[in-house]
């Protein structure tokens, strides 16, 4: 029996597929971007394997095969099935012969996942937002998820956690807040609903349902946060002053955010609203503050005045194994992308605006401190301020989600 997706088929492997599964398992590239390492094997070896998956019923394999020619491109698994709770983990592998950029992969996936919903009758979970929360609201959703959502025609439960922002913000330095968490539970689109609006329509509801903003919710809910500690590192995402303009001389630290420039000093009330020592605070939330920062990142865009040029400790992710410290190097951000020249003139890569919707960034990464991460399919660049007090990673996210917005 084949399952049937856009441009491939899946198929049960075959005895006849395992020279191509052993090239597969026997090339270093593949391994390692895959499951980190694995023992060579010879011939003998992997038909003697194939004879014992081929019963295996909690990992199913099924061989990749183009439409146009019947070309054997790959392998996708179902491991760790559990059939009393329907739930299951998915892999997949690529051979080097594999058409790339024709989104044979992506098929392939969306073709596994659509036998999971009508053959196996079990769930899919997604993670849909692109990366995490700094000031406590929604981060962008890709659009490709309502398309997703029309070819698959199953209902949609969205599962939103609430308070788990409060406990601990990522701008806090991993410090800990006393503050419950829940979940709720939302029947969000039944399969008429998707079968009955456009792509665009669905995206707009989940982008609504996707809205929330925690520290106006904090407020309106009476949630009390009284911890001392409560504003360490909120300069990282209140990095412009309102009241002068300086960039980078803001200092989150106990209840205060002060501005070492003009000296004007923010209080983090227990009920997460802004107050100033002056009486006269700009923004009345966290959130309305790096609005205001967003719309000043946009505006520089619009003037080609935005300009990101920092010196930086490069580490790579080129495998599962490991990241690698590699060197330093110069980190550029301008209307025209990202710029990294690193490791003594050996290390050139540019990203367009156009690579991606938002960017990966994060504070104090595994405890190294805050960094940016681009690249690509081969590697993943994560670069390190070398002077982390000026560290703006805030500013280059707004202004990367804002050059995409801008492209479109």
């Amino acid at each position: 029996m084949a399952i049937n997706g856009k441009k491939i088929y899946l198929r049960p492997m075959e005895l006849s597929d395992m020279d191509a599964y052993q090239t597969m398992l026997n090339d270093e590239s593949i391994s390692m971007n895959v499951v980190g390492w694995s023992f060579p094997v010879s011939k003998e070896e992997q038909e003697a394997w194939f004879h014992k998956a081929v019963s295996d019923q909690r990992n199913k394999r099924f061989s990749i095969v183009l439409k146009e020619n019947d070309e054997l491109v790959g392998m996708l698994t179902l491991s760790s099935i559990d059939w009393h709770n329907r739930s299951a983990t998915h892999g997949i592998k690529l051979l080097p012969s594999c058409p790339k950029g024709q989104g044979i992969g992506t098929d392939a996936v969306i073709t596994l996942m659509k036998y999971a919903f009508e053959e196996l009758k079990s769930s899919v979970v997604m993670y849909p937002e692109a990366s995490y929360s700094f000031d406590g609201t929604q981060t962008p959703l890709p659009k490709s998820i309502a398309k997703c959502l029309k070819l698959m025609k199953v209902p949609v439960i969205m599962v939103m956690t609430q308070g788990s922002f409060l406990r601990d913000p990522l701008y806090n330095n991993l410090q800990k807040r006393k503050t419950k968490v829940s979940a709720k539970v939302n029947y969000l689109l039944s399969p008429e609903d998707i079968a009955q609006k456009s792509s665009e329509e669905l995206y707009e509801i989940l982008s609504d349902a996707f809205t929330y903003d925690q520290f106006r919710m904090q407020h309106e809910h009476r949630v009390i946060i009284d911890e001392p500690f409560r504003a360490d590192g909120l300069h990282r995402v209140l990095y412009k002053c309102p009241s002068c303009g300086r960039e980078g001389d803001m200092v989150g630290k106990g209840i205060h955010i002060t501005c070492n420039s003009c000296s004007k000093e923010y209080t983090l009330n227990e009920d997460g609203t802004l107050s100033s020592s002056d009486n006269k605070c700009e923004f009345k939330y966290v959130s309305d503050w790096y609005a205001w920062e967003r719309q000043q990142v946009k505006k520089e865009l619009v003037e080609k005045t935005y300009l990101l040029d920092i010196d930086i400790d490069i580490k790579m992710l080129v495998d599962t194994k490991s990241i690698y410290s590699v060197g330093e190097g110069r980190l550029r951000h301008t209307d025209k992308g990202f710029e990294l020249i690193g490791c003594d003139g050996k290390l050139s890569y540019t990203q367009s605006p156009r690579a991606s919707y938002s960017l990966y960034a994060d504070y104090f990464w595994y405890e190294i401190g805050d960094m940016i991460c681009i690249g690509d399919s081969k590697a993943q660049y994560y670069c390190f301020p070398k002077d982390q007090t000026k560290a703006i990673v805030a500013k280059a996210r707004l202004a990367t989600e804002e050059l995409y917005k801008m492209l479109l």
